[in-house]
């Protein structure tokens, strides 16, 4: 079974970003079986994690519309069992 990994965040240069520097970083130690996908809003990871709650691990950008980091989590926390929900802190 592999790893898998979502990234939540409005800002899709961010989201890439770190996406690609989780990605070299798991190369680098030899992680092979490492899946990261990528969601522009809430609404659309909840609706993933409905249908397939397979993350270990749940990127959120704190400061999106119309549902913000802290609604999304907890929505999660009440309804999904998640490994680690990490909150995103961007600037800009």
């Amino acid at each position: 079974m592999g790893y898998n990994i979502a990234i939540c965040d409005d800002d899709n240069l961010m989201a890439r970003n770190i996406k690609n520097s989780m990605l070299h970083e798991f190369s680098n130690k030899g992680w092979q079986d490492v899946t990261i996908d990528y969601y522009e809003d809430g609404t659309r990871l909840l609706s993933s994690i409905e249908t397939d709650n397979s993350y270990r691990v749940v990127l959120l950008d704190i400061n999106m519309e119309p549902m913000d980091g802290f609604q999304i989590a907890e929505q999660m926390l009440g309804s999904y069992i998640i490994t680690e929900i990490t909150h995103i802190i961007g600037s800009g």
